[in-house]
């Protein structure tokens, strides 16, 4: 999606959305080195913060700027 395509967002929400795109790959890829060096020989696996910090922070980022886009098409609408 091209946010050219969206003529109802403002350059704010514009922006916005694409802080938090931003935002969101540099925590994907925390995620990813953190859970791929997590664990060591005396640690203690923790398989849920695995899933957490990888797989986790893509689906809550997608998740957020559906949201967000979703949000200001609806409240550019109610104007």
């Amino acid at each position: 999606m091209s946010f050219r395509d969206s003529r109802g967002l403002t350059f704010g929400q514009k922006l916005g959305c694409s802080l938090v795109a931003m935002v969101g790959v540099l925590a994907t890829i925390f995620g990813v080195v953190a859970s791929a060096l997590g664990s060591c020989p005396d640690c203690i696996d923790r398989p849920v913060t695995n899933v957490l910090l990888f797989p986790g922070t893509v689906i809550f980022f997608l998740g957020l700027g559906v949201g967000m886009i979703w949000f200001f098409r609806w409240y550019n609408d109610r104007k």
